[in-house]
């Protein structure tokens, strides 16, 4: 779901060339999703409307800075949460926006904290050079894990482990407690903790194999970050596409009604209930037209 394409990366080209169909497509092709996430909470059309606005705008400027290594829509998603999270902190709404909200007494609050983004980095009495290495070393760590995640969980797409799957999601995903994972998918709880271990001793292995590292340790806090950030399990929109025309396995429509409706999948319940409004609907051009309008002067300068 979150790898980059050449469709992404010839599109980011395109704006970087000051092509203004390119920025067109980026537009006409997310703005529906991210609209839909957007009301989803804010519950306001017109609030909705200016932050997605805000959005594109925000990946304009930090073109030059940005290295596609996972998807576009991830990266829109980003932004977009974190103006999002800026639109509560202004409205004294001191919360996290959590991508996924599972139908559990034992779910994390709103409150509660995802880790911090820096946890790999000890930050006691280092000099500023010292941190930018450390963080570089950081970036290099995360995107390792993230090509071992995104290895492992594509391995069990095509060997149709659809089960593992889903404890991996609510594990990492959703950080829900074991005893929960077991009821819901009629397991020990001992079976939990060894699926969980296997699969990060796995991710460890990957790691340590591809970078020639010595003994790799996977951080738990980082590998649920990094699943939250970006939702390397989630079905691609073309997958979602299928289900709506019923061309998808039932094993599938199974495991996608899970992840969307169990698991609580916003980004996902986004996409979904944008490719069930008609795009030629009058208020989706509106937006479209409103992003267009106010950030079309970036290729004019």
């Amino acid at each position: 779901m979150s790898q980059p394409n050449q469709a992404d990366q010839f599109l980011i080209q395109q704006i970087r060339d000051g092509n203004e169909d390119g920025w067109r497509q980026v537009v006409d092709r997310y703005q529906g999703r991210l609209w839909a996430f957007a009301r989803r909470q804010l519950h306001d059309d017109q609030a909705a409307e200016d932050i997605v606005q805000e959005t594109f705008v925000g990946l304009l400027k930090g073109l030059d800075r940005l290295e596609l290594w996972t998807s576009l829509e991830t990266c829109l998603f980003t932004i977009l949460r974190r103006r999002l999270v800026d639109s509560f902190r202004r409205s004294g709404r001191a919360q996290q926006l959590r991508m996924c909200a599972p139908r559990s007494a034992g779910q994390l609050d709103d409150g509660d904290s995802l880790g911090d983004a820096d946890q790999w980095i000890d930050r006691r009495n280092v000099s500023a050079s010292k941190y930018a290495e450390q963080s570089e070393q950081r970036t290099i760590q995360e995107r390792a894990l993230w090509r071992a995640l995104s290895n492992s969980i594509e391995h069990l797409r095509q060997e149709t482990k659809l089960r593992e799957l889903r404890v991996f999601e609510m594990v990492f995903y959703a950080q829900m407690r074991n005893k929960e994972i077991a009821e819901l998918v009629g397991m020990e709880q001992q079976q939990i903790g060894l699926l969980k271990h296997r699969f990060v001793r796995r991710l460890a292995e990957d790691i340590q194999s591809g970078t020639g590292s010595g003994d790799v340790v996977v951080d738990d806090s980082v590998l649920s970050r990094l699943w939250e950030e970006h939702r390397p399990s989630c079905p691609k929109r073309s997958t979602l596409g299928k289900m709506i025309l019923g061309l998808l396995s039932p094993v599938w429509c199974e495991y996608i009604d899970f992840h969307i409706e169990t698991l609580g999948c916003h980004a996902c319940q986004a996409n979904l209930q944008d490719l069930r409004i008609d795009s030629s609907q009058s208020s989706a051009k509106s937006v479209s037209d409103r992003i267009l309008q106010s950030s079309i002067g970036f290729f004019r300068k």
